[in-house]
């Protein structure tokens, strides 16, 4: 009797921990219900690039700079090949993408990104078990299988050749933070059929590992002491991370203090956000950095009055890029349809923001 009520609460508290915390369930449902939905037609199609294609690996790379393959390992994005010191070190070029970044392992993990986001949502809608067939080998390959699992840290994220002696740097967090769409998928597909209680247990130990380390780490440490969008970010995934893995403690204190040390902290009474200012793709990156303080705030159910504003400052520029008086290299159009999304994210949290 005692073992058989021990299995019911342990189920009983997956199913809480299985419904995604971020993707809107009612847009999922209505496509779920409507064969003719456009946004349903584009995921099922990817979904069946998907199953016709190898799951990918984190060892998938010739070479491994750290010695070890199944160490994640980035260039970071804005760092360039110095033209009057060949073979130096890298210098700065904030907003423009090096495509040597292309040769390690960030398209790996955008991969893993795209192909559990499609292949989970294509389960749910249509139930297909070919789906979350090729959805649980990709989560085994990059996180499970001995001989492809990605080791559980960020150690070589977002390297600076000639400046950090191919250690990551901790901006390597914005790379981490597809684990959160990643872990959205994989509740999505425990919603619809328990993928069985020693995988979750295996996830959430990977994912337990992880926020270990970037609570121990010296990257980890320097991250959260970022008085930016870095931090921002930090906060978000580890908070995120706690919740998956059961450490409540954790999760909660990261939420509680997350309006005063980050909100507060970026985004003044006007709206205004003065650090992204300073930067090459000030629409760009104030929009993400408040994508990012969006997740926190559908996490929480609440909009604080300083995101409200920050969002209705941006809005008055949408359809408007002539008009912003900042410097901006970015893609314009896709910040935009990433601002209106957050509007209409916060919009069903109960603000009125109007564009």
């Amino acid at each position: 009797m005692r073992h058989g009520l021990l299995f019911f609460f342990f189920c009983f508290a997956l199913l809480l921990n299985a419904q995604p915390r971020l993707w809107d369930m009612g847009e999922l449902e209505q496509m779920r219900q409507d064969a003719e939905h456009a946004e349903r037609r584009y995921i099922l199609k990817q979904a069946e690039a998907a199953v016709g294609s190898q799951p990918v690996a984190v060892t998938d790379k010739a070479l491994a700079r750290s010695g070890d393959k199944h160490n994640f390992e980035s260039l970071s994005p804005y760092w360039w090949p110095d033209p009057e010191n060949p073979g130096g070190p890298y210098k700065v070029k904030d907003g423009q993408f090096n495509p040597e970044c292309k040769a390690y392992d960030l398209p790996r993990m955008s991969a893993l990104n795209q192909r559990t986001h499609y292949l989970a949502k294509a389960y749910y809608i249509t139930r297909d078990e070919r789906y979350r067939k090729a959805f649980l080998q990709q989560i085994d390959v990059w996180f499970l299988d001995r001989q492809t699992r990605m080791n559980p840290h960020f150690e070589y994220a977002q390297f600076i050749p000639g400046r950090n002696d191919g250690r990551g740097a901790a901006a390597g967090m914005i790379d981490a933070y597809n684990f959160i769409d990643v872990l959205e998928s994989v509740r999505l597909v425990e919603s619809v059929r328990p993928m069985g209680r020693k995988r979750w247990r295996q996830l959430q130990a990977w994912f337990g590992d992880f926020a270990v380390w970037m609570q121990q780490s010296a990257m980890g440490q320097t991250a959260q002491n970022f008085d930016h969008n870095i931090g921002t970010a930090y906060d978000i995934l580890l908070c995120y991370l706690s919740d998956f893995t059961g450490d409540a403690a954790t999760a909660r204190r990261v939420a509680e203090n997350f309006e005063e040390k980050r909100i507060n902290a970026q985004i003044e009474a006007d709206g205004t956000q003065p650090i992204q200012l300073r930067r090459t793709k000030v629409f760009s990156y104030s929009v993400s950095n408040l994508q990012h303080i969006m997740d926190m705030c559908v996490l929480q159910k609440k909009v604080p009055s300083r995101v409200r504003k920050a969002l209705e400052h941006l809005s008055q520029y949408i359809g408007k890029a002539e008009s912003f008086p900042h410097q901006e290299i970015g893609d314009w159009q896709q910040a935009e349809r990433k601002l209106i999304a957050n509007i209409r994210r916060a919009n069903q949290l109960g603000c009125d923001i109007r564009y």
